[in-house]
């Protein structure tokens, strides 16, 4: 272990429960946002605990293939959730981000629905 390694190592020590605290409250923050973005751009949201949002394509009329698709023509990745246990055609996933590529990920959205 070099000392730049045992320096990280022990800040984390020291520091570790408040650094978990504030990563917690900033994905509950953005999950709100993104939550609230991709309602109004007509996908069904689930409430989500985790750092990923799974949301439901049917109400804007493409597959969750489709979706996937047109949206990295924009440089957006979601994941087609058509093969988690549950779920069909219709249901995404993405993960929370910081702002900035969250906000690229409601344009890429947005973009690809028009």
């Amino acid at each position: 272990m070099n000392c730049f390694a045992a320096a990280a190592g022990n800040f984390v020590l020291r520091n570790g429960q408040e650094l978990l605290r504030e990563s917690r409250e900033y994905i509950a923050w953005e999950i709100d946002w993104l939550e609230g973005r991709l309602g109004d751009l007509g996908f069904s949201v689930y409430p989500s605990a985790t750092n990923f949002i799974l949301f439901e394509t049917k109400d804007v009329g493409l597959t969750a293939a489709q979706l996937v698709e047109g949206a990295l023509e924009y440089d957006v990745l979601l994941r087609n959730a058509d093969s988690f246990f549950g779920l069909d055609r219709w249901h995404c996933r993405t993960a929370v981000r910081r702002r900035e590529a969250n906000e690229k990920l409601i344009e890429g959205l947005s973009r690809a629905l028009n």
